[in-house]
C-alpha cells in the first residue's frame, strides 16, 4: 500500500512540475478545423438535398509568458468557406485573414483565454455566368476554457470550448448599401502546443 501511495505522489509531483508555465517560456502552436455539411430538407418520406457547405480554418499562434501562468501573444486566423446550391447551381466562396491577439491564464493545467480579431475578407458569389465580388471587414472576440494535456515536458494537446462572436461588415456594391452580418455561437477546438522553456 505504501508503494502504491509513493507512486501516486511521484506521479502527482511530476505532473505538477510539467504544469508549471513559468515566466520567460515561449509557446508556439495552433489549431486546425474543418467542416463538411450537406443541407437537406425532409417532408414526409421525401428528402431533398439543397446544397453543400464546407469550411476550413487554420489558426497558428505564438505567445510569451510575461509572468508565471500568464501568457500573451497573437495568432493568424485563416478561413476558407464555400457553399453550393444543388438546384440553382449558385456558388459562394469566402476567404478571410485576421490578426488575433490573446491573453491566457493557467491554473495548473486548466486555462482561460480571451482573444479578439481584426481582419479582412472577400466573398465571391457566382450565379450562372455572373460573378460578384464583395469585400468585408471582420472583427470579433472569444472567451474559452481549455486543458493542456501534456504529452511530455514541452508538447501538449489542448482541447478547448468557448463562446465567441464574429462581425462581418460588407462593402456597398452598386446601389446596395453596406451591411453587417453577426455570427455568435459556441465552438470546440483541439490545439497542438509546444512550450519552449528558458
Amino acid at each position: 500500500m505504501k508503494q502504491i501511495l509513493a507512486i501516486l505522489i511521484g506521479v502527482a509531483m511530476s505532473t505538477a512540475v510539467y504544469a508549471q508555465f513559468t515566466k520567460g517560456t515561449m509557446m508556439v502552436g495552433g489549431s486546425f478545423g474543418a467542416s463538411f455539411n450537406t443541407d437537406k430538407t425532409k417532408s414526409g418520406n421525401t428528402t431533398v438535398t439543397n446544397g453543400t457547405n464546407n469550411s476550413i480554418n487554420l489558426f497558428p499562434q505564438a505567445g510569451y509568458f510575461i509572468m508565471d501562468n500568464l501568457a500573451v501573444g497573437a495568432g493568424i486566423d485563416l478561413s476558407i468557406a464555400s457553399s453550393k446550391a444543388q438546384v440553382s447551381n449558385n456558388k459562394s466562396t469566402s476567404t478571410s485573414i485576421a490578426l488575433a491577439p490573446f491573453a491566457r491564464y493557467y491554473y495548473q493545467k486548466l486555462y482561460g483565454q480571451f482573444a479578439f480579431n481584426l481582419g479582412t475578407g472577400n466573398n465571391k458569389f457566382t450565379s450562372g455566368s455572373t460573378t460578384t465580388d464583395n469585400g468585408y471587414f471582420t472583427s470579433g472576440w472569444s472567451l474559452a476554457v481549455g486543458y493542456a494535456h501534456l504529452l511530455n515536458e514541452h508538447v501538449a494537446v489542448e482541447p478547448q470550448i468557448g463562446y465567441g462572436s464574429t462581425n462581418r461588415k460588407y462593402d456597398a456594391v452598386g446601389s446596395a448599401p453596406s451591411y453587417t452580418n453577426k455570427e455568435p455561437g459556441l465552438f470546440i477546438r483541439i490545439a497542438f502546443q509546444i512550450y519552449l522553456k528558458k
